[in-house]
């Protein structure tokens, strides 16, 4: 039951929806018989009270003093749906766990870097913008799948009686294709605001306000902006390596139908096929592409290039400014050719341009 109980957390805790959890699922949880909905009246009444309309800079005031005040309870109401101490309870019938346990363990990252003898006080909004789109749809996954989560055990007995086994069976079911459940989601914003602590200093610090339909101003943990560059930062990393990865898969397939050449020189590919370079005569180009990008889709606002040998990527580099550069296999190995053949070696000193390293590359095939 604990493996139950840890993905049942970990679910409520990321961005995702399962299965049979689409837009109506609101409507369905709101025919439910009154016997279903007794132990959650008083969750809703708390809930109220915390996220009545009105303007999210007073539920941020809010939000921010129940923070400051190591209020796990009550930025747990703030953060979710109306009905989270549905969840809650349900997840307290596991053995050994209380209400508190499981409400610290669900605010623990909100928590990680809290000092709980520092005090600090909400001073004013400094900016507020609207939320990136995919931000927004990171936060209605999220938000939406904690949603789903709680209108399975309100339709499934309640807190009370609900297999917890055929909850987690559920979110097993997790379907990539799946729309997006907003579960209300009308407006959101990411507001840095200014804070002072007791000896009168102060710091900027980040939140995201969002308005959920019949449910008021919630707020949820956002990172500050070095630390959105550098989450921002990991993940073009990551996907010139899911780029590297398709290419690879793309090979094998053409290899397979017998449209690859594999004792072709090696050459370079690009992104933009003018810069291309020794590229084999009998490449199958728009076969390629058409292989790779049914794996993933390399971003409009990226340039790279690839040095492909035999049946795979030796090389790789992308950026999205020409200056600042992602590497495959990382940042301190460059290609070379001796009587061996071509491979990486390490050159952790030398720091080029994405133009300076396409150039050195065609260079090195010229050889």
């Amino acid at each position: 039951m604990k493996k139950i109980i840890a993905g049942l957390l970990a679910f409520t805790l990321t961005a995702c929806t399962f299965a049979g959890c689409q837009k109506n699922e609101q409507k369905k949880s709101e025919n439910i018989s009154a016997n279903k909905t007794d132990d959650v009246t008083e969750e809703k009444a708390e809930a109220e009270e915390l996220s009545e309309d009105g303007d999210y800079e007073t539920a941020l005031k809010e939000f921010a003093d129940a923070y400051a005040e190591n209020d796990r309870q009550k930025t747990l109401l703030m953060q979710n749906p109306k009905d989270i101490m549905v969840l809650v309870r349900a997840l307290v019938r596991e053995e050994g766990q209380t209400e508190d346990d499981i409400i610290n363990t669900m605010q623990s990252d909100l928590y990680e870097t809290v000092n709980s003898g520092e005090k600090f006080t909400f001073k004013r909004i400094v900016s507020a913008e609207p939320l990136g789109e995919d931000d927004m749809e990171d936060l209605k996954y999220a938000f939406g799948g904690r949603k789903c989560a709680i209108d399975y055990i309100i339709r499934n007995g309640g807190a009370e009686k609900v297999d917890l086994g055929s909850l987690a069976d559920a979110i097993g079911e997790i379907e990539a294709e799946t729309e997006i459940y907003e579960a209300g989601i009308e407006e959101a914003y990411y507001v840095i605001y200014e804070a002072e602590n007791a000896d009168g200093d102060t710091e900027e610090k980040t939140v995201i306000m969002f308005h959920v339909k019949d449910d008021g101003w919630k707020a949820a943990v956002a990172p500050t902006e070095s630390e959105k560059l550098e989450r921002e930062d990991e993940e073009r990393g990551k996907q010139l390596d899911n780029i590297v990865r398709a290419i690879n898969t793309a090979i094998v397939e053409m290899d397979e139908q017998g449209k690859w050449n594999s004792e072709a020189a090696p050459f370079v590919i690009s992104s933009d096929a003018s810069m291309d370079h020794n590229i084999p005569s009998d490449l199958d180009r728009e076969l390629f592409m058409e292989r790779l990008t049914g794996y993933t889709e390399i971003p409009e606002d990226m340039d790279c290039f690839f040095v492909i040998d035999e049946y795979s990527v030796v090389y790789g580099c992308g950026t999205y400014d020409g200056d600042t550069c992602y590497y495959y296999p990382s940042e301190d190995m460059i290609p070379v050719i001796d009587g061996s053949g071509i491979y990486n070696t390490s050159e952790p000193t030398v720091k080029r341009s994405y133009d300076e390293l396409y150039g050195y590359c065609c260079e090195l095939l010229d050889k």
